[in-house]
């Protein structure tokens, strides 16, 4: 006789049903795990080289968890190992389910198609390291591939096809603190007036690009006021360099100058570096335009330099001890790696 025969019913309805419900759970997963890993496969060549090399697997086999772990991409020595080409051809979906991507390097790396969107799955990336490609493709005002990147705080530009800098290149990038642009060649390079104006994070700017910069620029550096450290590139062809282009950067550290030629200069251009420490010269001819008073208003500094003038010899000894007698207030580096020369011991990611 069956006391409960309702109950050993209801209990048995109940156990097919789980039986049915985790069944039913295990095709969901195999069916989004197969999915996943098609969708790893299918993904452009390059992106697919990038991921098999950095997790050691086969595209097929790479989950869902695999890609949450990778914080960092390199694409330079993967895809050359690979492919035997710089040549990349990347989508916006490449860059799906990458919810940890912190640094994207994209160096050395010739993007042959760059939609607009690319960034649009990494909205998190913190850094970025583009080379090799044509900004002036893109109309900034209506299609701008970093729009996606506000949380962005290291910006890299290298060996970019770019004539004019201009604002709405930065106009999203209000988190930005390292901006580095520079190029190979000596193709001269024209900046807005107001280039850097949304970047009031901003604390150290590489501008090694010639520029020919003008009265028009006096206000260039006017909303940057946490910058630490400058490296500019002037054109060569430059005659004057104007004054009052660091009149609000008070905050400056550092102050590394390329130039070659002597180019007359202003009274007035190291007007506003009250708490500078360091300038830094490519070349010390650069040295042959300046005279004690355009440090006047300045607190004693450390004057460095890479290449000598060799207006007082061929011996860099010669040239300190000549730049010593001619700025006695100031610390001439006798070696180039004298102490408190550095650039990193000034700033300390200034060359980040």
């Amino acid at each position: 006789m069956t006391l409960f025969p309702n109950q050993w019913i209801f209990t048995k309805e109940i156990g097919e049903g789980l039986l049915v419900k985790r069944f039913t759970v295990f095709i969901l997963t195999l069916f989004v795990s197969s999915a996943l890993n098609a969708s790893v496969c299918e993904r452009s060549n390059a992106m697919r080289v990038v991921l098999e090399d950095q997790l050691s697997k086969d595209c097929k086999d790479i989950s869902l968890n695999d890609l949450s772990t990778i914080t960092e991409l390199h694409f330079y020595e993967s895809v050359l190992s690979e492919t035997s080409s710089y040549f990349a051809d990347l989508k916006s979906s490449d860059f799906k389910d990458l919810p940890n991507l912190r640094f994207l390097d994209l160096n050395w790396i010739y993007l042959e198609n760059f939609p607009g969107d690319l960034f649009i799955e990494i909205p998190f990336l913190e850094m970025l390291h583009w080379g090799f490609g044509n900004l002036e493709a893109f109309d900034f005002k209506v299609d701008n591939p970093f729009r996606y990147l506000e949380k962005l705080k290291y910006l890299t530009l290298t060996n970019l096809k770019l004539k004019y800098i201009v604002p709405e290149i930065f106009s999203d990038l209000h988190n930005l603190e390292i901006l580095s642009i520079n190029h190979t060649d000596e193709l001269p390079t024209k900046i807005h007036p107001k280039a850097f104006s949304q970047l009031k994070k901003l604390r150290v700017l590489r501008m090694l690009r010639p520029i020919k910069y003008s009265s028009k620029h006096i206000n260039l550096f006017a909303e940057n006021r946490n910058l630490e450290a400058i490296g500019l590139k002037f054109d060569p062809s430059s005659k004057f360099l104007p004054g009052g282009l660091f009149k609000e950067l008070s905050s400056l550290k550092l102050l590394y100058l390329d130039s070659y030629g002597e180019p007359k200069i202003s009274k007035y251009f190291f007007y506003g570096l009250k708490n500078l420490e360091l300038l830094f010269l490519q070349e010390a001819s650069f040295l042959q335009q300046v005279v004690p008073a355009h440090f006047s208003k300045m607190k004693k500094i450390k004057i460095n330099f890479s290449g000598i003038s060799f207006r007082y010899g061929a011996s860099r000894e010669v040239e300190s001890l000549a730049l010593k007698d001619k700025f006695p207030r100031h610390d001439i580096c006798l070696e180039i790696n004298s102490e408190g020369c550095g650039l990193e011991e000034v700033v300390k990611d200034v060359n980040d």
